[in-house]
């Protein structure tokens, strides 16, 4: 059986929760530790670390290009003649 490396994003409230005993984690799966049966508190989501760094890439190009469309704009306006 080969080992498989997993990144989860936790909130601040669950991380607390783990810490204190209060919540176990069992795979993905957030549960209280004190209630019989116990209760699923929140369901975690993998995450890609090399993702998130391309879409906060392709997020500030994005910015960038907005920026580029409107000056574009502008100088046509200021180009076209009046009557």
């Amino acid at each position: 059986m080969s080992a498989v490396d997993v990144t989860f994003t936790i909130a601040d409230w669950i991380n607390q929760g783990l810490e204190s005993g209060k919540y176990v984690r069992v795979g993905g799966v957030i549960r209280d530790a004190h209630k019989q049966p116990p209760e699923i508190v929140a369901m975690l989501r993998e995450v890609n670390p090399n993702l998130s760094e391309v879409s906060t890439l392709l997020s500030q190009c994005g910015s960038v290009a907005s920026i580029l469309h409107l000056a574009v704009s502008c100088i046509g306006f200021m180009v076209v003649p009046t009557p």
